[in-house]
């Protein structure tokens, strides 16, 4: 009878460490790249242009034809260069691009980092720091002979959640083999052609992927990081090619000349 007691207070035990395990596995969000955080992410740099005072044109003023292929550099946020992939795809497009170069999309964020938290109060701060580090790779952008620039970022949200086969954990054996977790992960990426000169957005893009596995216990962290990359992969390159697509509808056709 004590030994019975004790088995299924070992058990207690374990089924309460189970549950602690499952709350702490829990949610988790990050930009497009670890880099792209609050203050220096996608959104801030695009309203940013926006900001009273900006470089931005007027609203009447007439945009300019785009006249393909283009020339474009490419930044993504946080990134001190865009994946290769990404380039390559772009390149690939030569109907709509003459020539794609790569730019840094990272600044320092040691300064913006302490405004997490107080969004209501440093959000000018940083869509000032934004806007200027903006500015900056606008310029860089037209030194290397580019129309135009080609800015982008995203977020990735993954959860971890345990299937009706975590009792399973309760075994080493299973731990290590029976696929007792689900992963789930969204990612969502924007990106915005900019005119080189004016700072006019001629095209917005966006797109967005959704995943999911099964994963051991003992697995999980691969598995997540896994899945992260996949996401991340497959979102930046379906925006590519959002972006070839978006560009080749908004061209101006040229037109034929008789002989």
């Amino acid at each position: 009878m004590k030994a019975m007691r004790k088995n299924v207070f070992e058990y207690a035990l374990a089924a309460a460490a189970l549950v602690v395990l499952v709350v702490a596995l829990g949610c988790a969000s990050t930009g497009l790249s670890p880099r792209e955080v609050r203050g220096q992410d996608f959104s801030t740099y695009l309203l940013a242009l926006y900001e009273p005072g900006s470089a931005q044109p007027a609203g009447d003023a007439a945009p300019k034809p785009v006249r393909l292929p283009i020339r474009v550099a490419v930044a993504q946020v946080g990134e001190i260069a865009p994946p290769d992939e990404v380039l390559a795809t772009l390149r690939g497009k030569t109907d709509a691009f003459d020539s794609v170069q790569s730019i840094p999309g990272i600044t320092d964020v040691s300064g913006q980092m302490s405004y997490a938290g107080h969004s209501a109060y440093h959000a000018p701060q940083m869509r000032q720091a934004a806007g200027a580090h903006v500015e900056r790779m606008r310029r860089l952008a037209r030194d290397i002979g580019a129309d135009y620039l080609f800015l982008y970022g995203g977020t990735i949200d993954q959860a971890t959640t345990s299937t009706p086969l975590s009792a399973a954990d309760l075994t080493i054996i299973g731990g290590f083999l029976v696929p007792s977790k689900r992963i789930e992960g969204v990612a969502k990426a924007s990106g915005a052609l900019l005119e080189v000169d004016s700072g006019r957005v001629v095209v917005s893009v966006s797109a967005a992927r959704d995943a999911r596995r099964l994963s051991p216990t003992f697995a999980r962290d691969n598995g997540e990081l896994t899945q992260l990359k996949k996401l991340r992969d497959g979102v930046v390159l379906e925006l590519a090619q959002q972006l070839a697509e978006r560009v080749k509808a908004e061209a101006t056709p040229v037109a034929a000349t008789g002989g």
